[in-house]
């Protein structure tokens, strides 16, 4: 078992943070620390817990963060979080595999000439990883969030992961166009990279001259179709009480009824646009400048049962789970997982595959909305915009189907 440690000031105007990072990797651990605490005496009288004194200094309420608990977690229960999962892995004798856990803690703080903001910091992550020697293939599948919940009771997913490696995928012939159901991840990173990228304030732009640029108040899909990026999900990876310009965030509409709703902004772009400034200046650490970024991204709940998106489909393909992805107006999206759907129901898993299409013609093609809800975050993932990686985010939704979908053979 190896240990090290590792102090540095992180300074950046009136951006200051302190960050604790505790890493797991198949029993193997590390501790680092970032610091930039003795500037914190000469700036402010604001203790690390004191969240009374925090809400006296904010100009937003932070209730939502007094229903977090941020407790200092030992090295002793991370290791009993990786050895109930590493029994597992045993149980199928799986030798090549890993599992990776961090522990985030600290604070980050803003001062202006008017206030000083400060924000404690507490995020968990786990990632699954296993190679399969009959695909040839790496699966991987990760969890988080702000509370240690999000990566306990996870021994389903992990049983799911190992036997999908432990399966011989089937080799079915897949060209042109089909449709496909989205499963709760891959519907995620539909929200994020097709929709959320694409209507970043800075972005869209950019991207002002193009004719597939997503207009504001253009029905772009189905009315079931909701989209939100919302910072204030008090236990997922992307949440946070300010952005890195001191700027209050809030939750966003990107698509409304199928209908294109909102930029996410900062401060230089709501001014520029003279619309609202979502609070969605972001930066992974104060090494970087801020700039626009999402937060949880996610499709809501619409009303169709799963069910009847199944079997509605006599013969297509389910997206499972995520892998590989590029944003922007002519995206790349990679699924984990594929399979044949039949009649209606789960046939056999298949090779992989991707989907690159325009991506207002992607919009188009979502046919149904389904009533189930799950979201996302945590793993070695998270958003690499302008290569500021890996920023926290979130991503999910429901199950969703969309027809006519052009397929790629990976």
């Amino acid at each position: 078992m190896g240990k090290s440690k590792k102090n540095s000031m992180v300074i950046s105007k009136n951006r200051y943070e302190t960050i604790s990072k505790l890493q797991l990797i198949n029993g193997e651990y590390s501790i680092s620390h970032t610091s930039c605490g003795e500037y914190l005496n000469g700036l402010y009288k604001i203790r690390y817990h004191d969240l009374e004194e925090i809400e006296n200094r904010c100009v937003y309420d932070i209730s939502v963060l007094k229903k977090v608990k941020h407790e200092n977690i030992e090295i002793g229960l991370i290791k009993k979080i990786y050895e109930h999962y590493k029994k597992i892995f045993l149980k199928y004798n799986i030798s090549n595999y890993e599992i990776e856990i961090v522990e985030e803690e600290g604070f980050k703080a803003f001062q202006n000439e008017r206030e000083t903001l400060i924000e404690p910091i507490k995020r968990y992550s786990i990632n699954f990883s296993v190679y399969s020697l009959v695909n040839t293939l790496n699966y991987e599948r990760g969890f988080g969030g702000t509370i240690i919940d999000k990566i306990l009771d996870l021994d389903n997913q992990v049983e799911e992961l190992i036997k999908v490696s432990l399966t011989k995928s089937s080799y079915v012939k897949i060209d042109g166009y089909f449709p496909v159901i989205f499963d709760n991840e891959m519907t995620g990173l539909f929200a994020h990279e097709i929709v959320g990228h694409n209507l970043e304030a800075d972005i869209w732009y950019m991207n002002k001259k193009l004719d597939e640029r997503f207009n504001l108040g253009e029905k772009v899909s189905t009315s079931a179709l909701n989209i939100v990026d919302n910072p204030l999900l008090n236990t997922e990876s992307g949440t946070y009480l300010f952005d890195d310009e001191g700027n209050a965030p809030q939750l966003t509409y990107l698509i409304k009824n199928g209908v294109i709703n909102h930029l996410l902004t900062n401060e230089k772009y709501s001014k520029l646009f003279n619309i609202t400034n979502t609070g969605n200046a972001r930066s992974i650490s104060t090494f970087y400048k801020p700039i626009i970024r999402m937060s949880n991204t996610y499709v809501m709940q619409g009303q169709s049962d799963v069910k009847l998106l199944f079997s509605s489909i006599p013969y297509g393909l389910y997206f499972k789970g995520t892998r590989n992805s590029k944003g922007g107006i002519h995206p790349f999206i990679e699924s984990r997982e594929v399979y044949l759907i039949k009649d209606g129901k789960i046939d056999c898993l298949l090779n992989p595959m991707s989907i690159s299409e325009n991506a207002l013609s992607l919009l188009k093609k979502v046919k149904m909305v389904g009533n189930d809800f799950e979201i996302y975050g945590g793993g070695k993932g998270g958003c690499g915009k302008y290569n500021q990686f890996p920023l926290p985010v979130s991503s999910g939704g429901p199950h969703i189907l969309l027809e006519d979908v052009l397929i790629y053979n990976i």
